[in-house]
């Protein structure tokens, strides 16, 4: 069978929209962790509790064969709080400026565990109302990866789970 060039390009070009398959769509470009994970969790809060200074608990696990030397997590500038209310994002303002990083190295198929005090009455308000709403506490993670050694610094992001309060 002979099909002419031009027919054979119209139907390659046509063949992408004939078979359902979208052309320049967006896909959002995910980090790589790096085989690192991030725990968060916090002390029990009953409604009407004061939210300005909570002492948030950070795990960071390294499922690797080799250490890794990142940013330590307990630093308020590595690690940006959400809170979900119902499922959706609250909006707050970010006023920070990123200092000089602390390091920390976690061993190989270790976790480094860590404990900070998060102002948390600015992301989800001053107490925890009483209502049927669902709150949750999420960390967006930003650390410098400093490893394997030798390697040069790369900023990656791991969110954290969602730990409901």
């Amino acid at each position: 069978m002979r099909f002419p060039l031009l027919s054979l390009l119209v139907l390659s070009a046509a063949a992408p929209l004939l078979t359902g398959c979208a052309r320049n769509v967006q896909v959002p470009v995910t980090t790589p962790q790096y085989g690192l994970q991030m725990r968060v969790s916090l002390p029990p809060i009953q409604p009407g509790d004061d939210l300005d200074n909570v002492r948030v608990a950070v795990e960071l696990t390294n499922n690797n064969d080799l250490p890794f030397t990142v940013s330590d997590p307990a630093q308020t500038q590595a690690c940006l709080p959400v809170v979900w209310v119902n499922g959706e994002a609250r909006r707050w303002e970010l006023h920070m400026r990123r200092a000089k990083d602390q390091l920390v190295t976690v061993p190989a198929h270790a976790t480094y565990r860590a404990t900070y005090e998060l102002p948390l009455g600015q992301y989800a308000g001053r107490q925890r109302p009483s209502g049927p709403e669902e709150y949750q506490l999420q960390l967006f993670y930003h650390p410098k990866v400093y490893s394997p050694s030798g390697s040069f610094a790369r900023v990656i992001e791991i969110p954290s789970n969602k730990h409901r309060f």
